[in-house]
């Protein structure tokens, strides 16, 4: 009897501490909530084109279904197919009934901030402090990062995706160790003379050396002369780089080695890059880096990757683009805006600022502990689903899983993407190159908000000039035009109305640099 008295205390006692423990969790899910009754959002969100074949609706997925479960509001989703996105956005303005929440909020024809000004999206500014202090917090914290969350005159059009520090570079020109091996060379190249070297050992060898992007152009050899396509600045004043003396020497580059046979005839119209590469009928090509390198691993070969290509080796590079800023405003999921049809607007924005709690921010970045990661001496480790799972593709679990690119608070690739940490060879290619001293974006030009009439004029301007200016750069490499008429292009370029268009910039560029948090 007393051992049986004994055993029922000790049950008690177990069910007694998991009912605590129970409670603990039911308190600290409660604590997620945004709302204490049941509630329902609209958002706009196409689906991702490599999920199209495996979910019918984002509610399907493991994240969206602990999205609801944390923040308690359930979301109807209006779900285009990705290449049906932009018009379906259209039809949706166009009929006055908008979702809620716009994800994808940059597909507004002329940007989220012009949305505000026409009424289609709403100005959340006011709303933030209160409703999204995490999201407010993180905008305020300087001058740099307040500058890129906000639009002119103090508006905010969307959140973003916010970076605890800059990526890495993703794409490189990237070849082939055992290429490298069978021509006799020991190290990568590093100037523009080493490369023009190694495609003269390549086309020897049998190897067409360089698949040029389709368009013409490049931006790894154009900023190695100092400017950067469309429009950038130096020192504070606008340019147009493909009027540029630089960008000239770019297209010198490119039209001297496609006489020499160093680049693919079939350049414009290829399609099949990575099977020539693979094959080794093709010698280096643009590339993300790490997917490069997995499919290698996977098909035998080792990729390597490249340093930005320089005139001389002590050359400082001013064209990088990846840290610029740690506001991220060109990925499409990382674009939320509230559109000017919701009628919760309090609601949709403590939505949003839930991304940016330590709940919202792992989920989006990891995904579900115990489903796709797991915690082990305190570090988050991916399960085998998170690489394979029912035939989706690694980059369909990215979204299926989590929310990858996904507006929130995120730290670099190299610590959670899944692709890097399918091994540590793939991570270390990645991150190879980043700490060059010699780099910087000086050069670059920030997202800048354009007034209706400055985005009218330029809009009105470059239609025709990109028109154009993308004819000539394939016409001067290709040699058809011959550059000896570069004089007489850029006087047509400017023609056509470059100035007003530079001007419109230069105004916006100047205002953004006004912007800096009140004292």
């Amino acid at each position: 009897m007393k051992r049986f008295l004994t055993l029922v205390l000790a049950l008690a006692l177990c069910f007694n501490m998991l009912a605590l423990t129970a409670s603990a969790e039911e308190t600290a899910e409660a604590s997620l909530k945004i709302t204490d009754e049941p509630a329902t959002l609209t958002v706009f969100l196409p689906i991702e084109p490599n999920l199209q074949d495996y979910i019918s609706d984002w509610n399907e997925t493991p994240y969206f279904q602990a999205l609801e479960q944390m923040t308690g509001v359930h979301v109807e989703f209006v779900q285009p197919a990705w290449s049906a996105a932009k018009e379906t956005l259209n039809m949706l303005m166009v009929s006055g009934d908008m979702p809620d929440v716009i994800m994808c909020s940059n597909y507004y024809p002329s940007g989220s901030y012009q949305a505000v000004l026409d009424g289609y999206y709403i100005d959340i500014a006011p709303y933030l402090e209160e409703y999204a202090p995490d999201y407010w917090k993180l905008i305020t914290q300087s001058d740099a990062v307040w500058r890129d969350a906000v639009n002119s005159n103090g508006i905010i059009s969307s959140v973003y995706r916010i970076m605890t520090a800059p990526n890495p570079s993703w794409m490189r020109l990237v070849l082939k160790k055992e290429t490298l091996d069978q021509l006799g060379v020991a190290e990568v190249p590093a100037t523009i003379d080493d490369w023009d070297s190694l495609f003269s050992k390549m086309l020897a060898a049998g190897i067409t050396p360089f698949m040029l992007e389709a368009t013409g152009y490049d931006e790894k050899f154009i900023g190695a002369y100092n400017v950067r396509q469309d429009f950038y600045q130096e020192d504070g004043v606008v340019k147009y780089g493909q009027v540029q003396e630089g960008f000239r020497q770019y297209l010198e580059l490119m039209h001297g080695w496609y006489e020499k046979g160093y680049i693919s005839n079939d350049f414009v119209s290829a399609s099949n890059n990575d099977t020539l590469f693979s094959v080794g009928d093709i010698g280096t090509y643009n590339k993300p880096v790490v997917a490069a390198f997995n499919f290698g691993k996977a098909e035998g070969y080792t990729v390597v990757s490249t340093p930005y290509p320089r005139q001389t080796k002590d050359q400082f590079l001013h064209w990088d683009s990846y840290k610029n800023s740690l506001v991220n405003k060109s990925l499409d999921f990382g674009n939320i805006a509230v559109s000017g049809s919701c009628k919760q607007v309090e609601l949709a924005v403590k939505w949003l600022n839930f991304m940016y709690t330590d709940a919202g921010s792992t989920l989006a970045n990891w995904g579900v502990e115990g489903q796709n990661y797991q915690v082990v001496d305190n570090q988050k480790q991916y399960l085998p689903v998170m690489w394979d799972y029912k035939g989706i593709s690694q980059e369909g679990l990215n979204y299926y899983f989590k929310m990858h690119n996904m507006a929130t608070i995120t730290p670099p690739d190299t610590v959670c993407h899944a692709n890097l940490l399918k091994n540590p060879e793939a991570n270390a290619i990645r991150m190879e190159y980043d700490d060059d001293p010699l780099l910087d974006s000086a050069l670059y030009l920030p997202d800048v908000s354009l007034t209706e009439e400055e985005s009218e004029t330029r809009t009105s301007v470059m239609t025709d000039i990109d028109i154009y200016v993308d004819e000539m750069v394939l016409k001067f490499i290709i040699g058809t035009e011959p550059l000896s008429n570069w004089d007489s292009y850029v006087k047509t370029v400017e023609s056509m109305g470059l100035e007003d268009a530079i001007a419109a910039t230069q105004a916006a560029y100047e205002r953004y640099m006004t912007i800096g948090l009140e004292e």
